[in-house]
């Protein structure tokens, strides 16, 4: 199972729910609720009636499409510093795709206002890294939180083709 411990832990300690390892769901069957479901395990196909069916998203990050650009930890978690920088000067990661994240609505908002806090205070000032291509400058204003008018020249960038 390749969800986080505890909650395959809990998983597996309920007498309510069946776990099947190495098996992917393919079509739900039956009324909105679910009576059936064709599993694919290994190779093999089979249906199996359900009572219900929970789909779970899962907490793997999305982080792909960043093709190397940051680092990752082996998890594919963004490493970011407390600010939260990541190993590329004046690029932020927030919320769930943060290494050690709490993987919570409240902490990714929080997560999102200190990187926003952490881009006021320094990205204006940081050169741009060897990572990125310029393709066009823009200028960006913004009130910082303590009321004032923020004015930064930002040259707009994108990944380079790794």
């Amino acid at each position: 199972m390749t969800a986080q411990r505890i909650i395959a832990g809990r998983a597996e300690a309920s007498n309510a729910i069946h776990t099947l390892a190495d098996t992917g769901l393919v079509e739900v069957r039956g009324d909105e609720r679910g009576t059936g479901a064709l599993l694919r395990q290994k190779e093999t196909d089979r249906g199996e009636a359900v009572d219900g069916v929970f789909v779970f998203a899962g907490l793997e990050p999305n982080t792909e499409w960043l093709g190397g650009l940051v680092d990752l930890d082996s998890a594919g978690h963004i490493v970011t510093d407390i600010s939260p920088a990541t190993s590329v000067p004046g690029v932020f990661a927030a919320g769930d795709v943060r290494q050690f994240s709490a993987a919570q609505l409240a902490a990714s908002a929080g997560d999102g206002a200190t990187a926003a806090v952490s881009a006021d205070r320094g990205i204006c000032h940081q050169p741009v890294s060897s990572h990125w291509s310029s393709s066009s400058s823009a200028v960006a204003s913004w009130t910082s939180g303590e009321g004032r008018r923020r004015d930064c020249s930002v040259q707009m960038t994108l990944p380079r083709a790794v």
